[in-house]
């Protein structure tokens, strides 16, 4: 049954094999709670979510310098046009 609920076939399951979709069910939520799909302890994945935050925190204050360069650029820019004409 294990097999079946999973999709794995041994090539004889048309002809020997035949569970009623009430079995299936049956076995399916007796076995619900143990079925685990990849786990990460939680550790891990607090350790990665500081780590992706923090550099996302430096990302933003690169841009945010990043921004107040360009303005000021963009500030000189201009006085410089207007002095120029």
């Amino acid at each position: 049954m294990s097999e079946a609920l999973i999709g794995h076939t041994n090539g004889l399951d048309q002809s020997y094999v035949r569970f009623s979709k009430k079995e299936i069910e049956t076995e399916y939520l007796k076995a619900m709670n143990n079925v685990s799909i990849y786990t990460i302890e939680d550790s891990e994945v607090k350790q990665y979510l500081q780590t992706k935050t923090a550099e996302i925190e430096e990302l933003k204050k690169k841009m945010e310098r990043k921004t107040e360069q360009l303005k000021k650029q963009n500030n000189d820019l201009f006085l410089e046009f207007i002095v120029t004409y």
